[in-house]
């Protein structure tokens, strides 16, 4: 598991993470999720949010903005889900192995609005190629535990990466309490130094406290540490390794 530390949430731009997709449960539509485009027909996200759900009863809006209106400059392509599939290990009770793929019916084709994420090669906390100052989740989850309601424009929070040791730390200092799984089931991304607009993937939202309290830590899924079982089921699935952009 990944803890960070959030700090700013604000409004990102139309098609500024062409990555990001929402995950609706049918027939409402109503939503429960997000998660992360890593190939044309392959969404990652946690296992908590579809871990009782069938395929069929998902809807996934990509290059989605506001949930609200589709008056954005490109529209949102909605895909449905085929296939469900969760990690082999993974325990609700304990947390762990916290991660799911969604396979698509249908292909999404690159747009300047849709487009892959970058899976990492290394574990965040040595890649030294990592801006770890500057990382970034994003997401249409709620504002507070207070306001229930998601909120309907793409939003992001600017997290830096703190030391396993020291979120612990302020984990068992935490008087807020209790902890809940977070609504946006977020992508957690952070830029690499030499290159601020290449971005890649090291964790997945998996529970914490209300992000308005400040400094207050968060936990994610490790996206590198999960890499052998999504590496063996994209292998699986057939999806050519160069879709995936591990260094683009």
């Amino acid at each position: 598991m990944m803890m960070r530390t959030i700090y700013r949430h604000v409004v990102l731009e139309f098609g500024e993470f062409p990555w990001m997709v929402a995950i609706l449960l049918k027939p409402e539509p109503t939503y429960i999720g997000g998660g992360s485009l890593l190939a044309p027909n392959i969404v990652l996200t946690a296992a908590h949010k579809v871990d009782s759900l069938a395929g069929d009863r998902l809807l996934i809006p990509a290059g989605e903005w506001d949930l609200a209106t589709n008056e954005e400059i490109y529209p949102h392509i909605d895909r449905n889900v085929s296939e469900i599939l969760i990690h082999d290990n993974y325990s609700k009770a304990a947390n762990a192995n916290n991660i799911a793929l969604l396979v698509l019916e249908l292909s999404l084709s690159h747009n300047p609005h849709i487009s892959p994420i970058c899976l990492p090669t290394a574990p965040a906390s040595v890649d030294v190629h990592i801006d770890h100052a500057n990382c970034i989740a994003m997401g249409w989850g709620r504002r507070s535990r207070a306001y229930r309601q998601p909120v309907n424009v793409l939003k992001e929070l600017t997290i830096p990466l703190a030391p396993r040791t020291e979120c612990i730390q302020m984990l068992q200092a935490m008087t807020h309490g209790p902890f809940e799984s977070m609504r946006a089931t977020s992508p957690l991304v952070c830029p690499t130094v030499a290159q601020p607009n290449r971005y890649y993937q090291i964790g997945i939202v998996a529970w914490g406290l209300d992000c308005n309290l400040g400094r207050v830590p968060a936990v994610y899924s490790n996206v590198s540490y999960l890499m052998p079982w999504l590496s063996q089921q994209l292998n699986r699935l057939r999806i050519d390794p160069n879709i995936i952009l591990y260094n683009r």
